[in-house]
């Protein structure tokens, strides 16, 4: 179980998330060209701290899950790409990230 001091950060990360990352561009766009170097297009991809969902969908999976503690941020994903499957992790993710990561790739 998480405590609740880092859900209530990463809710409130929520309200300034869009000034946040665009101050931090420059880390966003080389995180995914980073990681576009390590994984290849059409692949199953577990994505644990999706935060809205932006670096899964760069990375074009075939099936793209992210999990997130933040209840905010994966109803920011799941509006902004609907193709991809987005979980709130309520509890310790180790049982669900073992089902899970059966059927990723990366």
């Amino acid at each position: 179980m998480f405590k609740p001091e880092a859900k209530r950060y990463f809710e409130e990360l929520i309200k300034n998330y869009p000034d946040w990352q665009k101050k931090n561009r420059y880390y966003y766009s080389e995180l995914i060209k980073f990681y576009k170097e390590k994984v290849s297009p059409k692949k199953n991809i577990l994505e644990i701290g999706c935060r809205d969902g932006s670096l899964l969908q760069a990375l074009d999976p075939a099936k793209g899950i992210g999990l997130d503690i933040s209840k905010g941020m994966i109803d920011i994903a799941r509006g902004n790409y609907p193709d991809l499957t987005f979980e709130v992790i309520e509890e310790d993710i180790s049982a669900k990230v073992k089902d899970l990561n059966e059927q990723a790739e990366f």
